[in-house]
C-alpha cells in the first residue's frame, strides 16, 4: 500500500539527506526534449514519490518503461544510502532515447549499483526484447499522458510492461487527473476502461501530489495510480507492432513522425543528439 501517512512532506525522516541524494541523480539527468514528453519531475516531488511508494517494490523486479525522471537510480542510490527501506531487488529500465540509458549506466556504474539497475535501449513501438520475457513482478511509468489522443500513450506504455510482467503484478502509473482539465478525465476513462479489459484494477490513487519542469502549463499536476493485476488477459498490442493509427499524436499533435531512437553523440566532449528514423 502506499504510505499514506505522511501529513506533511516535512515529516519524511532524513528529508535534508534524501533531497541531496535527489540532487545528485537529477544532476546526471540529459536536458529534457519536451517535443517528446520528456517532462521531468521536481526533486522535492521525487522525495515524495520514492517515500510513498517505496513499499510497493521492496525487493521487487521491477520494470521501468522510459525513465526520464530517473526514479529507476533514486530508489537504487537512496536504497544504498541507507535512507529508504530494501528498494527494488532488481530495475530494468527500457527507453528510446540513448542519452537517458547512458546517462542511467553512468550513474549506476559510478554509485556501485549495476548488480541492481540495468538500462537498455528499446522504442514501445517495437515488440518487448525477447531476453526480458515475463520475469518482472512489478512496473514503474510516467508515460506520455496522450492529451490529444485520449490517454492512447498511456495505455500502450502500460501494455508492454504487462507483456514483461508475471501473471500477479502491481505496477505504479503517474497520470494527471484534473476536474478542470477535460481531456485529463477523457484519458482517463480510457485507460480505465482498457485496465479492465486487460485484467487490471486500480487499488489506489493520490491526486494531484507532483508538479514538474512545464513551461506550456506549469500548475499542471500529476497523480500516483497503483494498479494490480487480478486476470491474467492477453494485452492489446501482444508481441506486435504497435499500429500506425495509435500513434497519431503520441507525443501530441506537434509531433507527425516518431524517431526509433534519439541518439546520444559526444562532440567536443559535449552530449549531443540526433534523431534516428531508421527503422
Amino acid at each position: 500500500m502506499l504510505k499514506k501517512s505522511l501529513q506533511r512532506f516535512e515529516d519524511i525522516p532524513n528529508l535534508h539527506q534524501k533531497i541531496n541524494a535527489v540532487s545528485d541523480v537529477i544532476n546526471n539527468r540529459p536536458s529534457p526534449l519536451r517535443k517528446y514528453d520528456q517532462i521531468y519531475m521536481k526533486a522535492a516531488d521525487m522525495v515524495l514519490q520514492a517515500e510513498l511508494v517505496q513499499g510497493l517494490i521492496d525487493n521487487k523486479d521491477v520494470i521501468f518503461m522510459g525513465d526520464g525522471d530517473s526514479m529507476a537510480i533514486t530508489f537504487a542510490y537512496l536504497s544504498s544510502l541507507g535512507l529508504i527501506n530494501k528498494g527494488p531487488k532488481r530495475s530494468v529500465v527500457l527507453d528510446f532515447d540513448e542519452r537517458i540509458v547512458r546517462a542511467i549506466q553512468r550513474f549506476a556504474r559510478e554509485k556501485c549499483l549495476e548488480e541492481v539497475v540495468e538500462a537498455y535501449l528499446y522504442n514501445v513501438v517495437d515488440p518487448v526484447p525477447l531476453h526480458l520475457s515475463p520475469s518482472f513482478n512489478a512496473f514503474y511509468i510516467n508515460p506520455p499522458y496522450g492529451s490529444t489522443n485520449a490517454g492512447q500513450s498511456a495505455i500502450v506504455f502500460i501494455d508492454r510492461c504487462l507483456e514483461l510482467c508475471l501473471s500477479e503484478c502491481t505496477g505504479c502509473v503517474i497520470l494527471p487527473y484534473d476536474g478542470e482539465r477535460v481531456w485529463t478525465r477523457t484519458a482517463m476513462y480510457e485507460i480505465q476502461s482498457y485496465a479492465i479489459e486487460v485484467g487490471l484494477v486500480i487499488s489506489e490513487m493520490l491526486r494531484e501530489i507532483h508538479s514538474y519542469h512545464l513551461d506550456d502549463d506549469p500548475n499542471l499536476l500529476s497523480s500516483t495510480l497503483i494498479f494490480e493485476r487480478v486476470c491474467n488477459h492477453l494485452t492489446r498490442f501482444q508481441n506486435s507492432v504497435i499500429p500506425l493509427e495509435t500513434l497519431r499524436n503520441f507525443y501530441g499533435r506537434e509531433v507527425q513522425e516518431i524517431p526509433h531512437y534519439i541518439r546520444a553523440v559526444t562532440p567536443n566532449g559535449n552530449l549531443e543528439y540526433f534523431e534516428d528514423k531508421e527503422w
